[in-house]
């Protein structure tokens, strides 16, 4: 649980999969096992939804530029970021952003 609030807490950021294991004081590997056995994905796939799901709110209710909006969701590669998005969403960032935008007054 413990560990669960800091990935929530600190997405945004660089977070390692050391770190997480180091809120619930377990070795990495252990995490990892019991991360994956109690959340039913593996850590980085589960930071890498939580990152998506920010960005695809971003997208959605804001003007702000997709290279913005992907730094600020915490991935560091424009090229990854498109290609995994759009394997989740199974539209570009753009593409999204025209189907689902209603910006936030």
């Amino acid at each position: 649980q413990r560990s669960l609030i800091y990935i929530h807490h600190h997405f945004r950021q660089s977070i390692t999969l050391e770190d997480a294991a180091a809120q619930a004081y377990l070795s990495p590997h252990y995490f990892s096992e019991r991360f994956h056995q109690t959340m039913g994905n593996s850590f980085q796939r589960y930071l890498q939804n939580l990152r998506l799901q920010f960005a695809a709110g971003l997208l959605a209710a804001t003007e702000r530029p997709v290279s913005e909006i992907l730094f600020a969701a915490g991935f560091n590669d424009p090229t990854h970021f498109g290609r995994v998005f759009k394997q989740v969403f199974l539209d570009s960032p753009r593409d999204y952003r025209k189907k689902h935008h209603h910006p936030v007054e």
